[in-house]
């Protein structure tokens, strides 16, 4: 009877550990790039929605003194976004307008970018008749609760009666890969 070593089991053992941890860490290395590539697609998905639904609201035209667009917005926790806030002159002499913007929530800030610095007032602007001017607004969360904020602009100048829209805000949760 020959006798054998046991180090033919023993290299067997190693190989299958290190084919073992090559394995798990390939998987979890596939595993972060499959989810950072899903959160790439939707995001990208997410901005194409929100491009469409702006251009049609383009397409719909503005037809009164104050127009917001888009009147609503997704706007994931401690993020920022902006909207147009078109000021329109349909009367038949010049008018000077301002607006002015007030959020709903002290942790919401939503401020004009028509000036050096961001403010919740607008420039004075002068209209002349058919006229009209574009204005970012920005809303920008610093730790808001989750679900439905707003904010409220308000138009108002000589030659006009005093205007209100409101831009509702859906304060969702923030996605990311981790």
């Amino acid at each position: 009877m020959v006798k054998r070593g046991k180090k033919g089991a023993i290299e067997l053992s190693m190989t299958t550990i290190i084919v073992i941890i090559l394995g798990v860490t390939l998987l979890s290395l596939g595993l972060v790039f499959i989810r950072g590539v899903i959160a790439k697609v939707t995001n990208l998905s997410l901005r194409a929605f929100e491009a469409a639904d702006t251009e049609i609201g383009k397409i719909s035209g503005v037809d009164q003194l104050l127009t917001l667009n888009p009147t609503s917005i997704d706007l994931p926790q401690k993020s920022s976004k902006y909207i147009d806030v078109i000021i329109a002159n349909f009367e038949d002499s010049p008018i000077s307008v301002m607006a002015d913007a007030e959020s709903g929530d002290p942790k919401l800030s939503c401020s004009f970018v028509d000036q050096k610095e961001r403010k919740d007032k607008s420039k004075q602007y002068q209209l002349a008749s058919g006229k009209q001017a574009k204005v970012k607004l920005i809303v920008e969360d610093t730790g808001s609760d989750l679900g439905i904020n707003h904010c409220v602009i308000n138009m108002k100048g000589t030659g006009v009666d005093e205007t209100t829209e409101t831009l509702i805000i859906n304060l969702i949760p923030k996605r990311g890969v981790f």
